[in-house]
């Protein structure tokens, strides 16, 4: 209610005494895109130059910050990523780690736009303390730019409770292909506590490894080593066995 209340605020804002053109396009857009108008495609193409100028700048991240719609927040988002202004950076951030699934679309999209060094550090951040959605969504976008950096935080979030989400994590650990994910992924593989899905996702990942360095195969043999004793796992053993071998 608060945040409809702002949101509602700023509108008014933006209506009353507004002369600039850029406060008259950006409040006729948002008004438009509110409203599921098709002439918002039209006000947009006709003052496009103005609606992606740096005095619109404040006015999307108010938008995005403060407005009710995820249609709103999603065009906000967007012409952000055009301007390519990185005083967007924290609001875009913060609008991937809470925003509905196409907000994070395109605040992801602007991040990147405007500083793919930004947008790492945004996808870590929301990975470790974002959404459900915005975790998955950032784990393929980390995956995509193959974050090395990224993967202690991916490791931590493959022993998350909630399975696809530790899959996720997974796969994406396996998916920036570097040696340094062999650690994380043969320690999963080897825990106990783990839910044996996991831990065969963890030895699957860490073949798709072999041949980037020695410690895929070093890792793949302290599995096999260490869960030797374990019992009710004789499935486990075989694929990690399995893969070793397929790794030398």
């Amino acid at each position: 209610m608060y945040r409809r209340f702002i949101g509602a605020v700023i509108l008014l804002l933006l209506a009353v005494g507004c002369g600039s053109p850029a406060q008259r396009a950006v409040n006729q857009l948002i008004e438009e895109v509110a409203l599921a108008d098709p002439m918002a495609s039209v006000t947009y193409n006709q003052n496009r130059e103005v609606l992606e100028s740096a005095e619109a700048l404040p006015l999307w991240i108010a938008a995005l910050q403060t407005s009710a719609s995820p249609e709103v927040q999603t065009w906000a988002a967007r012409l952000l990523g055009r301007i390519g202004s990185p005083e967007a950076v924290p609001a875009l951030s913060e609008a991937l780690q809470t925003g509905e699934r196409d907000v994070q679309d395109a605040a992801a999209s602007a991040l990147v736009l405007i500083s793919e060094e930004e947008a790492e550090e945004a996808f870590i951040t929301a990975v470790r303390d974002g959404n459900r959605d915005a975790k998955i969504h950032c784990l393929i976008d980390l995956e995509k730019m193959g974050s090395v950096k990224a993967i202690p935080v991916i490791a931590d979030t493959a022993r998350a409770p909630d399975a696809l989400l530790a899959r996720s994590a997974i796969t994406a650990l396996a998916g920036i292909g570097s040696p340094e994910a062999a650690v994380p992924l043969a320690d999963l593989a080897i825990d106990w506590t783990v839910a044996p899905e996991v831990r065969e996702a963890a030895i699957i990942g860490l073949g798709r490894l072999a041949g980037t360095g020695p410690e895929v195969t070093e890792n793949l043999q302290r599995i096999v080593t260490e869960i030797e004793g374990q019992e009710g796992i004789e499935e486990l053993q075989a694929l990690a066995q399995q893969t070793l071998d397929a790794s030398q």
